[in-house]
């Protein structure tokens, strides 16, 4: 049973690992209190010249738009970003109010924001913010029935929003990238705690936790982008700021070495759990001690190896080894040991992850999202005048929304559902909560922006909560303008429900994007990718390759990255409805292929260390990894390409390389690095054979040679 220090810690533990760096605080903190700012200013504004409430309402929203838009990496690309805003903005508001009374031509004209607001999105961040703003301005004039006259004052709310914005943003909730490092950190050590807690509780239990074990490695996959998350920041943070004498290039190294150790553990723990042979009580209960010292002293102190004196290699031995490991790993004591990475300078000859292939048939994602989201909102107006003539904005912003940030047809599907349940949730929450503070207008104005405080909060998490704040902010709000009425939050409900079904149904008939085809991409990508860290690790580790320590892992950590896009592009494939057929099937081929990301990256952290050879066993260890790179290569035409029938396939049997390459192995890292090809290997042609390729029926020729 849990002690209530026990509750206590893991209570702690779960707020710092729920936002690493606390960067969706920032987020909500910022755009809630630009919001509130803008309010001020132009309030008192409006009062002094007589404005209506247009201005101040256009300010609001810009200054929100400014908030969540601007995503770009570096805190100077963002302050420019910012200043630009105000340009696109402007040049919407003029084109709106001209417009002004002429409601064809005007909602032509908001049809090809749209649309360039969705292109311009393949140009990076600053153009995604500078379209975003353009599409909210040019919308909210027109919602808001702005005149001509009025267009100075207008400028002038542009011009406040963003300066609230930029203000807050680069003053008062300023980045600081050594903070936020070190909060980062915190909440990757908080979510390793959370992982050894689950380990602890499946061995205790001797059974893994349902689902198929599931949970557990979901826990290791928020390990694994809380690690990702670290890599980002340390690229605009100095690491020795925060701990002294620490470079950024150990830092990134100590915790590329607790991630691989704990995912190591895991392993460990789940073999035990499923091995036949009983586990000994008095193991049992040492193993159980080892994991709630390391959980209690994580990067602190060295747990012992509990079971140094037994013999053999049994299940409980491994565990007790990678507790001791993971220990060393986590702590100060096991990093001084590590070697120091040298600087490497990186080639023009990589890959640029932002460019997209010149070669690739078809549309750019970017061309094919405008033409259906052109497509989408112009039946939106129609559809939406027809439910209300008042209201009709609403089935438009859905429309739009659901292909923002998708790349596949799947991602649409689950977006419009969130929405319409988000709407529906917040529909019966904001009857609830406006008559609850109806009539005060103070607590209503509390009451409001802590929902929206909220929303912004859970935005980067669900567009289901999202919605459900929205929703409950009309509300109070329709309240504090004296509109409130039931009527109004069903045909918002309505106009959403309408905007997502036709965007979902346009992207099933114009231009789709399969998701099926862009999960088999990524994982081409994957494939791609780990043939190429395998050449270079296993190069660097025969001794004919310079690729250095520094390279090495960042190409591991970009093999990672690529995993956590092809878990995010999967998901709709994997739960929900759309989940239903084959679920098993995708959730198998994700699981092998995150497996065999950890054996790539063991294998790279090794050849970062491992001393020379002798040419007999850096021959062998080159076949070796030959034959599982063909192996590898086959699986990836497989799955990118299938061919009929699959059979055409051919794999490689790796087993007599692998076993002269362990044979001659001159230490104790070079058999290490046998033993991960090994596992790569089953791993990879265990996935082609489930996938009807036939068994390899003979060595290969270079084992025979």
């Amino acid at each position: 049973m849990a002690t209530p220090r026990d509750v206590s810690r893991r209570l702690r533990d779960a707020l710092v690992a729920s936002d690493p760096g606390l960067l969706r605080l920032r987020l909500a903190s910022t755009a809630t209190a630009s919001m509130v700012a803008s309010l001020g200013v132009m309030t008192g504004i409006a009062r002094l010249t007589g404005q209506p409430i247009t201005a101040v309402l256009l300010g609001v929203i810009v200054s929100m738009v400014a908030a969540i838009s601007v995503n770009d990496p570096e805190p100077g690309a963002q302050r420019r970003t910012t200043v630009l805003l105000p340009v696109p903005a402007a040049a919407a508001v003029s084109l709106g109010t001209l417009l002004a009374g002429h409601r064809i031509v005007a909602d032509v004209v908001f049809v090809a924001i749209m649309v360039v607001a969705v292109y311009v999105r393949r140009f990076g961040p600053r153009a995604t913010a500078l379209g975003q703003v353009g599409f909210q301005s040019y919308f909210f004039t027109q919602f808001l029935g702005a005149r001509l006259e009025q267009l100075p004052w207008l400028v002038l709310a542009l011009v406040v929003g963003t300066a609230c914005t930029l203000v807050l943003r680069g003053v008062v909730f300023t980045e600081r990238p050594e903070r936020t490092l070190r909060r980062t950190v915190a909440a990757f050590r908080a979510r390793a705690a959370a992982v050894i807690d689950g380990a602890r509780d499946a061995v205790a239990a001797s059974r893994l936790p349902k689902p198929g074990g599931r949970p557990l490695r979901l826990r290791l996959a928020r390990l694994n982008e809380t690690a990702l998350l670290v890599a980002d920041i340390l690229e605009r943070a100095d690491a020795e700021q925060a701990w002294p004498g620490v470079p950024n290039r150990t830092l990134a190294l100590r915790i590329f070495d607790a991630e691989l150790t704990v995912e190591r553990l895991v392993a460990a723990a789940e073999h035990l759990v499923c091995s036949e042979n009983p586990v000994a009580r008095d193991e049992r209960a040492a193993l159980l001690a080892a994991l709630a010292q390391l959980r209690d002293g994580l990067g602190v102190a060295e747990v012992p190896d509990v079971l140094t004196g037994r013999k053999g290699d049994s299940p409980s031995r491994r565990l007790a080894a990678a507790i001791h490991r993971a220990s060393l790993a986590m702590c100060d004591a096991g990093s001084r040991e590590a070697p120091e990475l040298a600087a490497i300078e990186e080639s023009g000859s990589d890959d640029d992850p932002d460019q997209e292939a010149a070669g690739e048939p078809g549309l750019r994602a970017s061309t094919r999202q405008a033409i259906q989201v052109g497509v989408a909102t112009s039946l939106a107006i129609v559809v939406g005048e027809l439910i209300s003539p008042s209201r009709w904005y609403w089935a438009v912003i859905t429309a739009f929304i659901v292909f923002t940030n998708t790349t596949s047809l799947g991602e649409i599907l689950s977006r419009g559902w969130q929405r319409i349940v988000g709407t529906l949730a917040g529909v019966v929450a904001g009857i609830g909560v406006a008559v609850a503070v109806g009539g005060n207008t103070v607590a209503s104005l509390v009451t409001l922006f802590c929902c929206v405080f909220l929303g912004f909060y859970v935005l980067r998490v669900s567009q289901g909560l999202f919605m459900f704040w929205v929703t409950t902010v009309l509300a109070l709000l329709y309240g504090l303008l004296g509109r409130f009425s039931i009527h109004v939050l069903v045909l918002r409900l309505e106009e959403t429900a309408a905007g997502a079904v036709i965007g979902i149904a346009v992207a099933f008939l114009v231009l789709p994007s399969s998701t099926r085809d862009t999960v088999s991409g990524h994982v081409a990508e994957f494939l791609s990718g780990l043939d190429d860290l395998l050449d270079v690790a296993v190069r660097d580790l025969a001794g004919g390759g310079d690729a250095g320590a520094q390279r090495l892992l960042a190409r591991a950590r970009k093999l990672d990255q690529t995993v956590l896009t092809l878990r995010t592009a999967a998901r709709p494939l994997t739960t929900g409805l759309a989940g239903l057929s084959g679920r098993g099937g995708f959730r198998r081929t994700i699981r092998t292929l995150a497996a065999c990301d950890r054996y790539a990256r063991g294998l790279a952290r090794l050849a970062t260390q491992a001393p020379g050879s002798p040419e007999p066993a850096r021959l062998a260890l080159t076949r070796a990894a030959d034959a599982v790179r063909a192996n590898v290569r086959a699986l990836r035409a497989l799955l990118g390409q299938p061919p009929d029938p699959p059979d055409r396939v051919e794999l490689a049997d790796a087993t007599e390389l692998l076993d002269a390459a362990e044979d001659l192995a001159a230490d104790a890292e070079h058999a290490a690095a046998v033993r991960f090809l090994r596992r790569l290997d089953g791993a990879v042609s265990g996935l082609a054979i489930d996938c009807g390729a036939p068994r390899p029926s003979a060595p290969s020729s270079a084992a025979r040679t």
